[in-house]
């Protein structure tokens, strides 16, 4: 029998033996003049047996993906209003071509299906969500329209799957 002060030990050398598990919590945060983005995912293992014969209008749900802001954005003419969302990506009819989508929570919420488009990198051994921040926008002298904060982009990418949104903080028209 192992004394009782020494169990602590023995458990930790066990654990610190085992193999690491493959889906780890990461997150990727985007900060805005009003507010900040907040991505988090579990990471997956990408195995190609697993998506060779995906069906058109499949939509792959990467797991515990969510999307958090608490600012407003406009990804191309779709608005999204601050608040929790799921991250997916849906296969268009032809089998051809993903589009990202974030579908609020609660009973009967339709999917927000953003302008998306496919970037090139490099093969993934597993889930992987990044934001590239292509700088601040100002209002200018005399426009009509709102200013905006932070402009990025948001990408997935999984396996051979590389696709992304532009999308830039909005402001309401009288946020000064």
């Amino acid at each position: 029998m192992i004394p009782f002060p020494f169990l602590p030990i023995v458990a930790g050398l066990a654990l610190a033996s085992s193999p690491a598990h493959p889906h780890m919590t990461k997150a990727t945060i985007v900060p805005g003049v009003k507010g900040k983005v907040v991505v988090t995912y579990l990471t997956v293992p990408y195995n190609p047996d697993n998506v060779k014969d995906l069906e058109p209008g499949f939509v792959f749900s990467a797991p515990a993906a969510q999307v958090k802001t608490d600012m407003a954005l406009v990804a191309g003419n779709v608005k999204i209003p601050a608040g929790e969302y799921a991250l997916k990506a849906r296969l268009d009819d032809n089998g051809k071509t993903w589009s990202v989508m974030l579908v609020p929570g609660g009973e009967n919420a339709k999917p927000l299906i953003l302008p998306s488009k496919p970037f090139a990198a490099a093969k993934t051994d597993s889930l992987l969500v990044s934001a590239v921040i292509n700088g601040y926008l100002t209002e200018s002298m005399g426009s009509t329209e709102a200013a905006g904060g932070v402009a990025g982009e948001l990408r997935i990418s999984f396996g051979d799957l590389h696709t992304g949104f532009a999308f830039v903080e909005a402001f309401p028209t009288d946020h000064k």
